[in-house]
């Protein structure tokens, strides 16, 4: 389902995907600012927990009967709402693009790089956040306001069966990797994410996780920063995940995956210096 929806709502707005000091979770993702053009997303990932935020917030007000990865309701005047926003107000914030839908998906790009046209000239910064190779598009732009962007690409695996199971819809890792060293006059991010443990289609999680980072390095050898975390369980996405993969994860075997997984990831970061994050989820 593709259709569209109206909304008073300014085209920013607020995001706890920040630091705790500026009153978010503790994700340093943006100023406290993001920008989403639709809802839901059409990349199908078992593991997204989206699906519980739009149950919660839009789909009896939206009609959405579809399952995830199913539906997309694009907001109308995008292109409008990026020329009349008044983006000195946000002179030298970063904003994250976005934090519930992939900005790079073909019917949204042309919103993203309308926005991008009219908030650059004006100073305010961009985390891009995709799983998409759009931003490749968008080079000129970033030439014209280097500084102001970073582009941040989202890998979950390095196995290819893997891959086409939980990103059944995505461009295989290597390429996306690919795209973000071809860019240049933006600064580069990777998030990990989510990083599966031991399954019957690929078994050796630890060297997973290596093998990402490896491909990271040698990928993108000015990587500015990578992030790493395992599954968030929200909603259905734990039990469509078991389903797919064969297994039987609980919460209890994600909080020892989750301590075993930030070992690996901060020892690997280390060994091939690289700047690094792991978010813990499963405390």
């Amino acid at each position: 389902m593709n259709r569209t929806y109206t909304s008073k709502r300014p085209l920013v707005g607020k995001s706890k995907l920040t630091t705790r000091d500026k009153g978010g979770i503790g994700k340093d993702l943006s100023d406290g600012y993001t920008i989403n053009m639709a809802i839901g997303c059409l990349h199908g990932c078992p593991f997204c927990y989206v699906d519980e935020i739009i149950e919660k917030f839009h789909k009896a007000r939206h009609g959405i009967t579809e399952p995830w990865g199913e539906y997309l309701i694009v907001r109308e005047g995008i292109r409008d709402l990026a020329a009349s926003t008044n983006w000195e107000k946000y002179r030298g914030k970063e904003i994250l693009m976005s934090s519930t839908h992939d900005p790079y998906l073909p019917c949204l790009q042309g919103g993203t790089r309308e926005i991008l046209r009219h908030a650059l000239p004006h100073g305010v910064k961009f985390r891009i956040q995709t799983r998409q190779i759009g931003f490749l598009g968008e080079e000129d732009l970033f030439k014209a306001y280097p500084d102001q962007v970073q582009v941040q690409v989202s890998v979950c695996t390095w196995h290819e069966a893997l891959r086409r199971i939980v990103e059944p819809r995505i461009l295989p890792t290597q390429d996306r990797l690919r795209a973000l060293r071809a860019i240049e006059g933006v600064r580069k991010g990777v998030i990990m994410a989510p990083l599966v443990p031991a399954c019957e289609v690929r078994c050796a999680a630890p060297f997973d996780i290596i093998q990402v980072a490896k491909s990271i390095k040698f990928h993108v050898p000015d990587v500015d920063h990578v992030y790493g975390e395992v599954l968030h369980v929200r909603g259905d996405n734990l039990e469509r995940m078991n389903h797919l993969l064969g297994v039987k994860m609980t919460r209890a075997s994600l909080k020892k995956w989750d301590e075993d997984a930030e070992g690996v990831f901060y020892a690997v970061m280390g060994d091939l210096n690289i700047d690094a994050t792991f978010w813990r989820e499963h405390r």
